[in-house]
């Protein structure tokens, strides 16, 4: 199963396994996290490769969306266990835990601003670090878990699935989205925009106005990713589809249980998934990169 899908400064693809981190650079498959011991046979659930040549990694179970006709019922589930937060510079390893400042060592999703602090979502708030320091990041009436975290132009937004803020870095200063959707995850876009998947379809965020707009796919949409052309991207429980700038839906194929996205310098769709490992789309079709008990 693989959980996450990065691309470091390198060109390699970083991907989060439930067997640990790997790094793809075309032709082989090397462990990222084979200077920690405890991590390099571990689940991971997020990775995240920085500008300046860190790679941060969250250990522990996965968690999984809830899927529900009723929204409202919509939860994250996780299974038993702890996880780790390690930042991994020049062949050593830094763990980061509730005692260095961490809301908790379950950890949904990582992120890092463009001035180079790393924005880490939890199952019991938000905080980021800068350098060796976790600050926590008070969101206004909530302790509840971070679905999503991106940055575009400035603005940060920040999900649960109860709430939807966008703000700014320091001084952290919120303002809550009326009649947001159910957030999933956030990624940013071109043109001061991000897209922001959620239980209810596909949504657009607009940087500059801080305010979204609906766009398409009236269901539940794990991920979606910016195309390079001002469309998107996205999952939908087993397909991959692209949606143009008018909000017209295509099916590019199926991608049993993806759950998380890139589109690479290059302009390849890699998709991780839990049952065909790592799917990459070339133009023509879909091929498997990663089998599915790696």
């Amino acid at each position: 199963a693989v959980f996450d899908v990065r691309q470091d400064a390198a060109g390699r693809i970083l991907i989060a396994t439930a067997d640990g981190a790997y790094a793809f650079d075309g032709l082989n498959f090397e462990p990222v996290s084979r200077v920690d011991s405890q991590a390099q046979h571990s689940p991971v659930r997020a990775v995240l490769p920085t500008r300046g040549g860190d790679v941060w990694l969250a250990t522990g179970p996965m968690f999984q969306f809830h899927l529900d006709d009723d929204v409202s019922k919509a939860v994250l589930v996780w299974p038993p266990g702890e996880g780790r937060l390690l930042r991994l510079r020049g062949g050593q390893s830094r763990i980061f835990t509730v005692s260095d400042g961490l809301p908790s060592d379950r950890i949904t999703t990582l992120t890092e601003t463009a001035d180079g602090q790393v924005w880490v979502g939890t199952d019991r708030g938000l905080a980021r670090v800068v350098g060796d320091r976790v600050i926590k990041v008070v969101l206004p009436h909530t302790q509840d878990a971070i679905t999503a975290v991106a940055e575009r132009g400035g603005a940060i937004w920040v999900a649960t699935l109860q709430a939807l803020w966008v703000g700014t870095r320091d001084p952290s200063v919120w303002r809550s989205i009326a009649n947001a959707p159910k957030v999933t995850s956030i990624r940013a876009g071109e043109n001061g925009t991000s897209w922001i998947s959620s239980y209810q379809g596909l949504w657009r965020g607009i940087d500059a106005s801080q305010t979204i707009e609906y766009v398409a796919l009236d269901r539940f949409i794990a991920d979606a990713v910016a195309d390079g052309a001002g469309g998107a991207f996205a999952i939908r429980r087993g397909s991959a589809l692209h949606v143009d700038t008018a909000g017209s839906v295509a099916v590019i194929g199926d991608v049993p249980a993806a759950q998380r996205l890139l589109v690479d310098r290059e302009g390849s769709l890699w998709a991780g998934t839990r049952v065909s490992g790592l799917v990459q789309r070339l133009p023509a079709r879909v091929t498997n990169v990663m089998p599915a008990g790696g």
